[in-house]
């Protein structure tokens, strides 16, 4: 069974996102050229694109190795087949190329961003499977 989201939930979304957007090159200007955020983060947990796949690793950990795959893409679910976004992938593997991932995820271009399929996904009807309280 579905339920609508709760009444204002597209208002509260659209009002993150109108203040999250603008944050992001001071989110990552912060991080990025970090001396103790780049020292802690490169070469860090470093896992390489052979082993995630022979693990079963997915998501930003194994685009960080450098692998161009999203389950989004390759077999796409919900809505993302109505989606056209560019898959961001890292080099190194470490956890400084996971972050370098998640932050192209963000920035607001019309094919890397979650922000931008948020933003697009408060235009149609929005469902969810909740339990009722």
């Amino acid at each position: 069974m579905q339920y609508e989201t709760y009444t204002g939930f597209e208002k509260e979304v659209k009002n993150f996102l109108d203040f999250f957007r603008p944050k992001i090159d001071e989110y990552e200007e912060l991080l990025t050229t970090n001396r103790i955020w780049v020292e802690r983060t490169k070469n860090v947990g470093t896992i390489s694109a052979e082993d995630c796949i022979a693990l079963g690793v997915n998501w930003p950990v194994l685009r960080a190795s450098g692998v161009k795959w999203d389950l989004r893409k390759a077999q796409p679910y919900a809505n993302y087949k109505n989606f056209d976004f560019e898959i961001p992938i890292g080099q190194n593997g470490d956890t400084y190329d996971r972050y370098l991932v998640r932050m192209a995820e963000m920035r607001p271009n019309p094919c890397a961003s979650s922000s931008r399929r948020l933003a697009r996904c408060l235009k149609g009807p929005i469902m969810a499977k909740v339990p009722k309280s």
